[in-house]
């Protein structure tokens, strides 16, 4: 087995991807290419400070927001 030494923030990253895929019925790897090609793969890994303090939920409620119309929940303008 492989060991990886990933900061917290990436294992958390690497956790909100899966659950939400998993939320949304796709693979992690789509989630992955949907969020590289909106570009907000850089603001979902800076979001950790409050993504993980929040429910997941409030974290998927702001990746869908962010999909749909480029502004977060929390009033930030994503793209």
């Amino acid at each position: 087995m492989y060991k990886f030494n990933l900061s917290k923030e990436m294992q958390f990253f690497v956790f909100l991807l899966n659950n939400y895929a998993i939320q949304k019925g796709l693979s992690p790897k789509t989630v992955y290419d949907n969020f590289k090609e909106g570009g907000l793969l850089e603001y979902v890994n800076e979001m950790y400070f409050i993504y993980h303090q929040e429910s997941i939920s409030n974290a998927f409620l702001d990746m869908d927001a962010i999909l749909e119309n480029g502004q977060s929940i929390h009033g930030w303008k994503v793209k």
